[in-house]
């Protein structure tokens, strides 16, 4: 009885076998070919789109890097967003959300865990050095069906109460032709002509910031909010591209000054606002506003006559090639000669066109003095 049981257990192995066996060709050799058995992978989470949800973001964009603002919040709550995977909805039941800091360090990205959201320019940010640019990390769950992770989005947050990098700071009453860059980075940069420095710099307006169309999206903020003081600047600012930040030498100034010169305007936010934001900008006068000492007669040589002579502006004695440039015209036979005066501080700027954005045109514009002026002296032999 037992022999017959085996033998019809072996018959139906053999039955259950048989669609999977095959002859070999070659040696007669008995083998069993692969199973039939097809497996599905999981989705793979590094497919996925973002699309972000919540009213702390500019709009509701799907693009992977954007700002999150937040509104006078030292701490701000994590953002809301979907995940898409082929145009569907993906459950947030499937994955889990963290987030990094992240930064530059030459030109390697490096991160950490963070466990809170600060906003830029917050007190915490500020004394952290943080730039407040956070990674999110989304991982499957085990048994979800996907695999992999997400991690193309990130988020700058920014506070809506920052008067700092993400502000529009206007000087509304210099004109276009007035405002240049000193790099295709830098917009603010102003060349004020002397006549209406006071004007212009009374109508500053700290504005709300920029959306992404780059349009105003927040009001002009109270004066009584923010303080604006002046300093006189460094003379190597624009040679060396320094931070504006760090742009300005001695003490404060006691007004908005009036005098040709480079100066630093510093708009500190006084609470609830925070932050500071720095503009740099020349007053540029004109050369006929400068007084040029009388030159005495002065002896025939036969070669170029190049006297010297003393260049004032509101009392201060004027470098030559440092303030201004000397040319000469008929200096050298005897009679009539004339010394023209001309600024020399140039600078390389790239221009804006209020209407198109950065134009980035490099041209020589005068800084501190436009025009010349001309004295005359006599050559006698």
């Amino acid at each position: 009885m037992k022999k017959l049981i085996a033998l019809l257990a072996t018959i139906a192995l053999v039955a259950c076998l048989a669609p999977g066996m095959a002859l070999a060709a070659e040696g007669g050799n008995l083998q069993a070919s692969s199973p039939d058995i097809s497996t599905q992978a999981d989705k793979d989470l590094g497919k996925c789109s973002i699309k972000f949800t919540d009213k702390q973001h500019i709009t509701k964009s799907t693009r992977e890097w954007q700002f999150y603002y937040v509104n006078g919040k030292n701490i701000a709550a994590k953002p809301t967003f979907d995940l898409y995977y082929n145009g569907k909805k993906v459950s947030k039941k499937k994955y889990t959300v963290s987030y990094r800091l992240t930064w530059w360090s030459g030109d390697k990205e490096k991160s950490k865990a963070a466990k809170k959201l600060i906003p830029s320019a917050s007190p915490e940010a500020t004394s952290n050095n943080m730039n407040s640019e956070y990674r999110i990390i989304v991982k499957a769950k085990k048994g979800s069906g996907f695999s992999g992770v997400y991690d193309l989005a990130s988020i700058t947050v920014a506070d809506w109460n920052n008067i700092g990098h993400f502000n529009d700071l206007q000087l509304t009453k210099a004109k276009s032709a007035w405002r240049y860059a000193i790099n295709g980075m830098n917009r603010n940069y102003y060349v004020i002509p002397q006549a209406k420095v006071k004007a212009t710099l009374n109508s500053l307006k700290v504005r709300g910031n920029y959306s992404e169309e780059g349009k105003h999206n927040g009001k002009v903020i109270d004066k009584k909010n923010y303080k604006v003081t002046y300093y006189a600047a460094k003379k190597n600012v624009i040679a060396k591209n320094m931070p504006l930040e760090k742009a300005k030498t001695g003490k404060a100034l006691r007004s908005a000054p009036t005098k040709a010169g480079s100066y630093v305007m510093l708009i500190k936010g006084k609470k609830p606002f925070y932050g500071t934001q720095a503009i740099l900008f020349d007053v540029q006068d004109k050369m006929t506003n400068v007084k040029v000492a009388s030159i005495g007669s002065q002896k025939y040589t036969g070669s170029p006559v190049t006297p010297s002579f003393k260049v004032t502006y509101k009392g201060k004695v004027l470098k030559k090639n440092v303030d201004y440039k000397v040319t000469f015209k008929n200096n050298v036979e005897a009679g009539k000669a004339t010394a023209i005066i001309t600024g020399c501080n140039k600078v390389k700027t790239f221009e804006f066109n209020p209407s198109t954005g950065p134009a980035f045109v490099e041209k020589n514009k005068d800084r501190f003095f436009s025009g010349s002026k001309s004295v005359t002296f006599e050559i006698v032999k």
